[in-house]
């Protein structure tokens, strides 16, 4: 602007700059389809169209039993053989992520008669039950022993990957899924992203499958046994390729893991080594 003028310096094009009513989106047009995972991404685009209301699925109630002497909450002070919940404080929280409302966060006693009162409460308010040890049918492991008495029938027992390997299933009443999962940290949390979240996925159809991608090892690994394993990583992109690197330390009570991790390498039953640039099936978190 120039002595009140506007000066223009440039050639004008027709339409410049200008959007023009339904480019992006025409009335009658689908934004979202059915079974989408609502994101705030898309929310911002429903918000963009005046839309305020939608129909979603009910929250799946759950309950989270954690069994265990040993197991203590976030109110108790630390004590000498003892642990916080970690598992029900992990397993609360990735569920809400994953649409479910926890109704019961519960830790009980190695006590049969305690077990199973928690359960039947359980089973009156929840349509996922999961589980944290107990998972093995020992002699001390009560946590079966207390199933069977609400109703609880095993679809299977133990599954041939590492870690994990007492992961069982059933139901109860025939109706009531119940994940029993295995008290050591990581067992446990390969069960939560390997299982429990594709079958929630299934229950509420939704379009979210699980992230899988190759990525090339970073690392070299000797497998001791024909399972699947899983193995906490580290996945990032570097040089054009998406490579994996594993934690540095090992096992399946590694809890130190999930601070490092943002996958899951999966290493296949028929492979006993991993070298340096090998091609493996990636679990995103």
């Amino acid at each position: 602007v120039e002595n009140g003028c506007l000066i223009i310096k440039s050639p004008i094009k027709p339409d410049k700059n200008v959007r023009k009513k339904g480019e992006d989106i025409k009335k009658g047009d689908i934004i979202l389809n059915k079974n989408t995972r609502l994101t705030p991404e898309n929310i911002s685009l429903l918000s963009s169209c005046n839309i305020k209301k939608i129909k979603v699925y009910e929250k799946i109630p759950v309950s989270i039993i954690s069994t265990g002497n040993e197991i203590m909450d976030f109110n108790s002070s630390p004590k000498y053989g003892k642990i916080y919940n970690s598992n029900g404080i992990l397993a609360e929280n990735f569920l809400l992520q994953n649409g479910c409302d926890v109704l019961n966060n519960a830790i009980c006693k190695d006590d049969l008669k305690e077990i199973k009162e928690t359960l039947s409460y359980a089973a009156k308010i929840s349509k996922i039950i999961i589980t944290s040890a107990g998972a093995s049918f020992g002699d001390k492991d009560y946590t079966g022993k207390a199933l069977e008495s609400v109703g609880f029938k095993i679809k299977f027992r133990q599954v041939a990957i590492k870690p994990a390997k007492p992961f069982s299933f059933g139901l109860i009443n025939k109706k009531i899924p119940v994940f029993m999962l295995p008290g050591n940290p990581l067992a446990f949390y390969t069960c939560l992203a390997v299982f429990v979240k594709p079958f929630i996925n299934r229950h509420i159809k939704i379009n979210s499958r699980m992230r899988i991608i190759k990525s090339k090892s970073a690392f070299e690994y000797i497998k001791s046994n024909k399972r699947r394993e899983f193995i906490p990583a580290h996945t990032f992109y570097k040089d054009g390729s998406v490579y994996s690197e594993i934690y540095k330390k090992s096992g399946p009570a590694m809890i130190s893991s999930l601070g490092y991790m943002n996958s899951l390498v999966s290493i296949p039953e028929n492979v006993s080594a991993v070298v340096k640039e090998d091609l493996l099936d990636t679990y995103l978190i």
